[in-house]
């Protein structure tokens, strides 16, 4: 989730909120394995899905590259744009159906957020839940 992006769109303008998120998603798209599956689910939110099997540590390494190509600034009609980004990330292992990955996924993002951390990875098995500020 790109945090306040509706402000963006308020002081630049809707064209240049486009721009930025078709850049930052071709920067997700060179950061990430083949196999990575990239979507926009709406407004400012991306989902990532990576298949296989990944350590706790690949996913950190995953999370700082995603967070490092939201943190870029944008330069647009010379305008520097900063942004900031919350990531939730969920283990499909722990998740029963669809529906509970994807509220798993929104818990971690929203807890993130409110810590105000880059990221948090929210695994269910051991209720050990790993923020990175």
């Amino acid at each position: 989730d790109i945090n306040n992006f509706n402000q963006i769109n308020n002081q630049f303008g809707h064209l240049t909120g486009d721009n930025i998120l078709r850049d930052s998603s071709h920067c997700l798209i060179q950061i990430l394995p083949s196999h990575a599956f990239v979507a926009r689910l709406g407004g400012d939110e991306f989902a990532v899905i990576l298949t296989g099997s990944h350590s706790t540590a690949e996913l950190e390494d995953y999370c700082q590259k995603i967070h490092a190509c939201y943190t870029s600034t944008f330069k647009y009609e010379q305008q520097q744009v900063s942004l900031n980004v919350s990531i939730g990330v969920a283990l499909i292992e722990y998740a029963k159906t669809p529906e509970n990955l994807i509220a798993d996924v929104d818990r971690a993002m929203l807890k993130a957020k409110r810590d105000q951390s880059k990221w948090y990875i929210s695994p269910q098995s051991n209720n050990k839940q790993v923020p990175y500020a």
